[in-house]
């Protein structure tokens, strides 16, 4: 199925497998369906003059002129495309639980890739292109195609839905901050004052000792958004406190002060507000003068 919205729009065009010198598989090429590769300046007047409908576009490929169809991005057009590349398992039709939490807070129209391992998410919105190679997303906005499928993605929605400041500002940025703090070879310390909630959260459960003051509130508020916590929360969270708190905290999108998050063992120590930053640093001015191996050792060991 493709939503009406695409539908209507005059933005189509026909894609071709073409292997490419170097490449180690062949390359989805535009073309206009009509004739001629898509090349020039992406969204000028003569390339949406020789754009096309859905319905033109498909009958092209019934005569077998093109492997598939394709949906273009223009600028002024009000979508968005999220590309999510290689998150289904092909043997086991998995798909990962960070690619599962991006479908479910985009809360719109989403499709199988043609390789059947990646999705397209369409979306309403404007934002500007950007990716992370580190975790297969890649965005488009005003430029760029789609290579639709029309196979529905189970579970998303069947129309394309306007897309949250909050969500994109999340795609853009925030994963590689969480995969860098998971993934940084040296002990890491979480400073936390103020309000710790969502991404926030996540990115203080990636780190190895939490530090709050008396001031900071925790929480995993996704819920009260029709999402899920993502970036590893439900999985470092239980971790922490155990799976029935963790439970209690994802499923009520409640609000913890930091005396209840430092009972739940949520945070490791909770300090006057004056005094965070003081002791904080003189925590890491003791681990920094033990043994670098040592501790590379001791945190390779316990995030295996």
């Amino acid at each position: 199925m493709v939503p009406e919205a695409l539908k209507t729009l005059s933005q189509w065009l026909g894609w071709k497998l073409e292997q490419k010198s170097g490449q180690k598989k062949p390359a989805k090429m535009p073309y206009y369906v009509d004739g001629g590769r898509r090349v020039g300046t992406q969204g000028d007047e003569r390339d949406r003059q020789r754009l096309t409908t859905f319905e033109h576009a498909m009958e092209q490929m019934s005569r077998a002129r093109y492997d598939g169809v394709g949906f273009a991005f223009l600028k002024g057009d009000g979508l968005i495309g999220i590309d999510l590349d290689s998150v289904i398992n092909p043997e086991t039709g998995e798909i990962s639980e960070r690619a599962l939490a991006i479908v479910t807070a985009c809360n719109s129209f989403t499709e199988y890739s043609p390789s059947a391992t990646g999705l397209h998410i369409y979306v309403q919105g404007e934002t500007t292109t950007f990716k992370s190679n580190d975790i297969g997303l890649e965005v488009f906005c005003g430029a760029q195609y789609f290579t639709v499928t029309g196979k529905h993605f189970p579970g998303s929605p069947e129309t394309v839905n306007p897309i949250s400041a909050a969500v994109l500002s999340r795609l853009r940025g925030v994963p590689s901050a969480i995969d860098a703090a998971a993934d940084f070879p040296k002990p890491l310390i979480a400073m936390i004052n103020g309000y710790c909630l969502g991404s926030g959260n996540e990115l203080a459960l990636a780190c190895d000792i939490r530090i709050a003051s008396e001031d900071a509130k925790f929480g995993q508020p996704e819920v009260n958004l029709g999402m899920i916590p993502g970036f590893g929360a439900t999985q470092r969270l239980p971790r922490l406190v155990g799976l029935g708190k963790a439970l209690w905290i994802m499923y009520t999108g409640m609000l913890l002060d930091s005396s209840e998050a430092y009972r739940m063992g949520l945070v490791d120590q909770v300090v006057p507000a004056r005094q965070l930053k003081d002791r904080t640093m003189t925590l890491a001015k003791v681990i920094a003068s033990k043994s670098p191996v040592a501790l590379a050792l001791i945190k390779e060991f316990e995030d295996g």
